[in-house]
């Protein structure tokens, strides 16, 4: 999704995906953010899989999952709103909680 909505890489500098899961002692996948060595007020994660984030639940603006349209167009502008509110915002955790505390997601 973030390729497609910053295909030419202006805005968003980093991208992780899947494969940047770590496992738990339990088996389980989870992403943690430490390990990228970036700033934590610097990155927001966006993602269909929030359980993936244990540590950093701040830095998650939950979306559903691409199916197609129209649930898609709401996904992306939803997106889209996120990343117009963060402008603002020096911290961009303050920037996904505010998010979610005002659109509820």
């Amino acid at each position: 999704m973030i390729d497609w909505l910053d295909s030419n890489r202006e805005f968003i500098s980093h991208r992780l995906y899947r494969d940047t899961c770590t496992r738990s002692s339990g088996g389980h996948h989870h992403k943690d953010l430490t390990v990228t060595g970036r700033r934590l007020d610097r990155s927001v994660v966006i993602d269909d899989h929030p359980e993936l984030y244990g540590k950093h639940r701040q830095n998650v603006i939950h979306v559903s999952s691409l199916h197609g349209y129209p649930r898609d167009v709401e996904t992306l502008l939803k997106v889209q709103s996120f990343f117009e509110l963060e402008r603002s915002f020096k911290d961009m955790r303050c920037a996904a909680q505010t998010f979610v505390r005002i659109f509820g997601y």
